[in-house]
């Protein structure tokens, strides 16, 4: 039996459409111009729409999702079809590196990636700060890229600044980095008051400084080996080679797997992906924490938010304070906190950027 071809839906059809299954993914009436995210959604839903949407004929992607947000807006994406009134989005520098999740005029705030090297984390932070602010998120490029920076964290953050630039030439800079992307960040401010620029806003969620690990012997490996074990209790993980260098590293990724690899993945809000591309994230972890290990202490000084965990127990073992590492920096000050009811890996989930925007909000209007 041949099956009908689906009728692909106009633009007005097109957005009845998708705020048809918005509002009953949310329970929420989701009108044209609702951005989904704002309105309950979440990576979850998200990849529940992007099934129904495609399954009516959209072609659609998750990124498509993600970055438009609202029916009106996915739908014009998915025809072909632009409002006047909404500015196209700006081709973005570094080929994917930076991921625009808000559009629009509004001041940059620049969002660095965690240990996975995506930026999908931030994209629920988009749809919850005002329309003044612009949510730029900053992912690892490609291997290729990558080894031809180096595997050094300060020629990286390099890499990034330069990226910076091009979308913004000049200060006041805001920058917030979770976990592993918190070094990034206050490395990045660094930098940029060296070259004489100013930052007005360094934001870091549950992250260490830079050049800092848990006070955990022999350093981030081991730090990460204590992580791997909590998360893995029923498995025979043999003891590191002790060289407190990349031997250890590579140990500790071997037992990096699948299970551990898709739920940092599914915490950074990403979407599913295939056994190949989580087979990337791996080695991508790989390299993100090999860089991690060259960071080195940053020469900021200024004022720091410290969005912190208040449930550690994900970090069992690993002596984890992260707040109390920057209280006791030089030269950091004055250091705010706000406690999010949230494990470290759930720091990235909507409820948690819930609790986390208004503060943030409050900090880049001061």
């Amino acid at each position: 039996m041949t099956r009908n071809p689906i009728a692909v839906p106009d633009h007005a059809e097109a957005t009845e459409l998708i705020a048809r299954h918005m509002s009953a993914l949310t329970g929420t009436e989701i009108g044209s111009g609702d951005d989904f995210f704002a309105c309950g959604g979440h990576s979850l839903s998200a990849m529940k729409l992007l099934g129904r949407l495609r399954r009516a004929g959209l072609d659609v992607g998750v990124d498509t999702i993600l970055t438009h947000r609202t029916p009106e807006a996915i739908a014009s994406a998915a025809t072909g079809i632009r409002d006047a009134e909404s500015p196209a989005r700006a081709q973005l520098p570094g080929e994917g590196v930076l991921v625009d999740f808000s559009g629009g005029d509004g001041a940059p705030i620049f969002c660095f990636h965690a240990v996975v090297g995506l930026a999908w984390s931030y994209a629920p932070l988009a749809g919850l700060l005002d329309d003044g602010h612009r949510v730029i998120g900053v992912q690892l490029p490609d291997a290729e890229t990558t080894l031809s920076i180096g595997l050094d964290h300060d020629a990286l953050c390099r890499y990034y600044l330069d990226l910076l630039r091009q979308v913004q030439p000049e200060g006041p800079y805001r920058l917030l980095g979770y976990s592993s992307g918190g070094a990034l960040a206050h490395t990045i401010a660094g930098m940029l008051q060296q070259d004489g620029e100013t930052v007005d806003f360094l934001g870091v969620i549950d992250a260490y400084p830079s050049g800092i690990a848990p006070d955990t012997p022999n350093g981030l490996a081991a730090a990460l080996d204590t992580f791997i074990r909590h998360h893995k209790p029923d498995e025979e993980i043999p003891e590191l080679p002790g060289d407190g260098g990349f031997g250890d590293i590579m140990a500790v990724l071997e037992h990096f797997d699948d299970a551990l690899i898709g739920e940092m993945i599914r915490a950074a809000n990403a979407p599913n992906f295939s056994q190949e591309e989580i087979d990337a994230m791996k080695d991508a972890s790989g390299r993100c924490f090999m860089i991690h290990m060259t960071a080195t202490r940053s020469p900021y000084t200024g004022p720091v938010l410290v969005l912190r965990a208040g449930d550690t127990t994900d970090m069992a073992g690993l002596n984890w304070e992260p707040l109390k590492a920057w209280e006791d920096l030089d030269g950091v000050e004055p250091v705010s906190s706000h406690t999010v009811d949230s494990a470290h890996l759930a720091m990235s989930s909507v409820q948690a950027w819930e609790s986390m925007a208004p503060v943030i909000e409050r900090h880049l209007v001061a």
